[in-house]
């Protein structure tokens, strides 16, 4: 039966797209404070990433746990100060 099939699909790209719309919205709020973030930012930057890291469920998939990694990897790249 492909509903099983299609359902990890659907929810794979689902999760994709959140990575996507989140590293977007990180970026809407931190782009014009680099050089000058707060105590505050950081621990809102700081607790933003750890709910990403701690509700995306993976579902087991190469292709997700790869795609949260690479949009650590370039949260880190453009925000050291949070890692």
């Amino acid at each position: 039966m492909n509903i099983s099939g299609d359902y990890n699909k659907i929810l794979e790209e689902t999760k994709q797209d959140d990575l996507i719309w989140f590293k977007e919205e990180f970026d809407l709020f931190f782009k014009n404070k680099k050089g000058k973030l707060t105590k505050k930012d950081i621990n809102i930057a700081n607790m933003m990433i750890n709910h990403l890291t701690l509700n995306m469920n993976l579902l087991d998939n190469k292709r997700l746990i790869n795609a949260l990694a690479k949009t650590l990897e370039s949260l880190e790249k453009d925000y050291p100060e949070f890692f």
